[in-house]
């Protein structure tokens, strides 16, 4: 008996959770433009008095992303809750795709409808300026040219000189490096159906670095002169010590040798006169 009730009384919360209907309806541009701000309506609508919690949101691949505005609403039965949701303006960085706006119940059921929509914006190209190095010396040869990856757009250049002047500039080209300063580069690209895009770029020109001579008190003729030392000129000075050893070697060896025969004919004479003695 007792089971049997279980199960009624489940059976009956089932169907109060199957008449217990929410509607959502969604109304979402099939497009958006450049300036225009994302937008949909939608309504939300229950077959029973009822507390609800969701959220309405839009999903770009390559869009800002929103934060998610979590709201709550008492709904009434069979009276629709509707609401506009907006979210961002589409600007210049906002490349062309399609997005998906969508509204979730989180209870007291978890539900949700979403449509997709286009942004519909000019596309852009991969665009810069190429140069060999940041800075240059006074009279070098500067090579000013850029990279994309499209073809033939329409390239305008304005180089600013260090004096402030301007000078226009197809590119690429090579320019000589006349005043001394910062140089600022600016090119935009324009082509039909494309985003215009404009860089930046400055490089730097410098005085020719001074020679420095090397001034060495050093003659390099083995002989350790006034003003030359170990530290400044090793070559002739060590030389010099050399020679002087090289000098000395045989002089010291003569005179040992002296000594030695000294000895000998020392000890020779001494040992004949004992000898004498003795006899």
């Amino acid at each position: 008996m007792k089971r049997a009730i279980i199960y009624l009384i489940i059976f009956l919360l089932m169907l109060v959770n199957v008449s217990a209907l929410i509607d959502i309806n969604l109304d979402v541009k099939p497009e958006f433009q450049l300036n225009e701000m994302i937008n949909f309506n939608y309504s939300i609508t229950s077959d029973i008095d009822q507390s609800i919690q969701f959220y309405p949101h839009v999903i770009c691949n390559t869009a800002p992303v929103s934060l998610l505005q979590q709201k709550q609403s008492n709904l009434i039965e069979n009276e629709p809750f509707t609401e506009r949701y907006y979210d961002f303006k589409i600007d210049n960085s906002i490349e062309p795709q399609t997005c998906t706006a969508y509204v979730q119940i989180l209870s007291p059921i978890q539900k949700i409808v979403e449509k997709t929509f286009k942004i519909e914006t000019s596309p852009s190209f991969e665009f810069d300026i190429e140069l060999d190095k940041k800075v240059f010396t006074q009279g070098e040869d500067i090579n000013l040219k850029y990279s994309l990856n499209t073809e033939n757009p329409l390239i305008k250049a304005t180089l600013t000189l260090p004096d402030k002047s301007t000078q226009q500039l197809t590119l690429p080209i090579m320019i000589k490096a006349d005043q001394i300063g910062t140089y600022s580069l600016e090119v935009t690209a324009s082509k039909q159906g494309y985003k215009t895009q404009t860089v930046k770029e400055q490089f730097a020109v410098i005085e020719k670095p001074a020679k420095i001579r090397s001034i060495s008190v050093c003659n390099v003729d083995e002989i350790c002169s006034e003003g030359e030392n170990v530290k400044n000129c090793p070559q002739d000075c060590k030389a010099k010590r050399e020679k002087v050893r090289l000098t000395k070697g045989p002089v010291l060896y003569s005179l040992l040798i002296t000594i030695i025969l000294i000895i000998i004919l020392f000890l020779g004479f001494y040992f004949k006169r004992k000898r004498e003695y003795n006899l």
